[in-house]
């Protein structure tokens, strides 16, 4: 599978490649990727708390956080999520 950008033929940094949306969430939201990639979803403390694999395109998510602030990442990319 070759997720290159068909346009320019570059493959996407893992920062790009996904975005998390809606941000602060209740602990469902969507995580859109570029890119076929396991995700982690990390406590503020560095926990694994859950673990799986992206689809390209719209990957519905639902958990069961409690409020706080977390780390999904993807590759080496980490982005921040509040669940309130």
């Amino acid at each position: 599978v070759n997720d290159c950008n068909p346009v320019s033929g570059i493959l996407p940094t893992y920062s790009e490649a996904y975005s998390i949306y809606p941000n602060p969430n209740s602990g469902n939201f969507v995580i859109e990727s570029a890119i076929s990639s396991p995700y982690k979803i990390l406590s503020f403390d560095g926990r694994l708390l859950v673990s799986d694999t992206l689809v390209i395109g719209k990957n519905h998510i639902s958990t069961h956080l409690s409020k706080g602030i977390y780390f999904v990442k993807v590759g080496n990319a980490i982005k921040k999520m509040h669940v309130e």
